[in-house]
């Protein structure tokens, strides 16, 4: 039996195909022009930004263990209550205290995740801004006849 041909396929080539992912990334890369940045502007802002997320995880560690203290401290306050009385007063007091704890933990993440997402992207951002102006100068020109 003779093997039949089979058209090959045009995505096929003799050379080693690309994985799904490299091809991808190669394709987001040239469409957001970032194959002229250098790898150390790259490096730079991950090494920024990891820095960042540490800092962002010990603060959310931070809130945890204030918040646990604080349980541990209302289970203590409820133990030596004589009363009901003094139970609710004990949860009361509580309760104000861990809202305004909250609310203050809140805000100082919420300011830790804005200048997380505020990283200067320079290099990024001003080579897309340069390839759109040539996008835009380029119809310019070829009008105009240069």
């Amino acid at each position: 039996m003779s093997k039949k041909s089979r058209k090959q396929h045009p995505m096929e080539s003799d050379q080693m195909p690309k994985t799904a992912q490299e091809e991808t990334m190669s394709r987001m890369a040239a469409m957001a022009g970032l194959e002229a940045l250098q790898p150390q502007q790259f490096i730079a802002a991950a090494e920024k930004a990891a820095v960042q997320v540490q800092d962002l995880g010990r603060a959310w560690m931070s809130v945890m263990q204030r918040a646990v203290d604080s349980n541990l401290d209302l289970c203590m306050a409820l133990g030596r209550s004589t009363g009901p009385s003094e139970m609710m007063k004990a949860y009361r007091q509580w309760m104000d205290e861990r809202r305004d704890a909250m609310m203050t933990d809140g805000r100082d993440m919420a300011a830790m995740m804005f200048k997380l997402y505020s990283l200067d992207m320079m290099p990024v951002s001003a080579l897309r801004e340069s390839a759109a102006a040539a996008a835009n100068v380029s119809p310019m020109r070829a009008a105009a006849g240069d």
